[in-house]
């Protein structure tokens, strides 16, 4: 979001749980937020974001307030 704002804000009101999916294809990303797209870009396109990693570990942070997750999944393309 430092580099690209979201296409729309697809949140819930706080205290709701969001849905979020996340699709990395090569250097082609979707991220669908409670079935709205809300990113889908090519990191190839957008010179910020073309150089960085495509591989590594998955990181799931917050922005130093209370944060929580559940049903957590990964699957290969």
């Amino acid at each position: 979001y430092d580099v690209l704002p979201p296409l729309v804000d697809a949140s819930k009101p706080a205290g709701e749980w969001n849905t979020l999916e996340i699709t990395l294809d090569g250097p082609h990303y979707k991220a669908v937020l409670n079935g709205v797209i809300v990113q889908d870009v090519n990191f190839d396109e957008v010179e910020e974001l073309k150089y960085r990693l495509r591989n590594g570990f998955i990181v799931i942070s917050d922005h130093g307030g209370y944060a929580a997750f559940r049903n957590i999944r990964l699957k290969p393309l």
